[in-house]
């Protein structure tokens, strides 16, 4: 899989690390931001490495990805 990183790529992973350094800096004491951080990281590898599953499964692995950003944020909106 040869990587080809347009705008859009590298707006995924400029506001991915951003995202994921916020969440391990923000309250650290916390253990969900903690896993949202790595779990924020975890998915952008799948989406960008050369990963065999992530590779063969690259839709799904992109569905996720947007899901657990909604996810997040809709969580974060109802904190209050």
């Amino acid at each position: 899989m040869n990587i080809k990183l347009g705008p859009l790529q590298i707006g995924i992973v400029l506001l991915t690390l951003v995202t994921a350094a916020i969440h391990f800096t923000l309250l650290f004491r916390m253990l969900m931001f903690i896993l949202n951080a790595l779990g924020y990281l975890t998915l952008l590898a799948a989406y960008f490495l050369p990963i065999p599953w992530a590779v063969t499964t690259h839709n799904l692995v992109r569905w996720v990805f947007i899901g657990f950003t909604l996810v997040t944020i809709l969580a974060g909106s109802n904190r209050g």
